[in-house]
């Protein structure tokens, strides 16, 4: 996955750094015209998949990387988690800065196999010997986002072409 430096005008293109409180968010995944997205049977989990025609991917990369900025402008905290895929120096946890560009793990990133999860405050420690559980099944990574306090988390499979995107609900009063 490569995160370009300019961002289309879609998906509420209000992408600044204001932090706003998770219960206040709402970030409709459905805007998304250039991507495949589609719901699963886990109301908060969407997979979302690049076009079928190759033509088509710019536009869709560019989607992906303004949902992810979207995504880090509401929750400051970022923990990224590499497979074995990432190579043997890079693979684990890492906890990205604030400001630190995704552009520097393009290299990880594009192989798949890896979740980014975003959280509202510091996440603390995590276990080194946590690993993601099944990453077909939303029910289970819905559980692995909330089991570490997570508010957000994103999924890649191994060839990074589709993601299960874990987003947060709608507070309903």
């Amino acid at each position: 996955m490569t995160f370009a430096p300019q961002l289309p005008r879609v998906l509420d293109a209000n992408v600044s750094r204001r932090r706003e409180a998770s219960s206040k968010v709402m970030i409709d995944i459905t805007t998304l015209h250039h991507l495949c997205v589609g719901a699963t049977n886990v109301p908060s989990v969407w997979r979302v998949r690049m076009p079928l025609w190759p033509w088509k991917h710019r536009d869709a990369e560019l989607e992906r990387v303004l949902l992810v900025e979207r995504l880090r402008a509401t929750f400051p905290y970022q923990a990224l988690w590499l497979s074995d895929w990432a190579g043997d120096d890079r693979r684990g946890w890492h906890f990205l800065d604030q400001d630190e560009p995704l552009a520097s793990w393009d290299d990880e990133l594009g192989m798949g196999a890896w979740v980014l999860f975003f959280f509202e405050r510091h996440p603390g420690a995590i276990s080194s010997a946590w690993r993601p559980t099944d990453v077909g099944i939303p029910s289970s990574i819905a559980s692995d986002t909330h089991q570490l306090n997570a508010a957000a988390s994103i999924w890649s499979w191994y060839d990074d072409v589709e993601w299960l995107v874990v987003l947060p609900q709608p507070n309903r009063d």
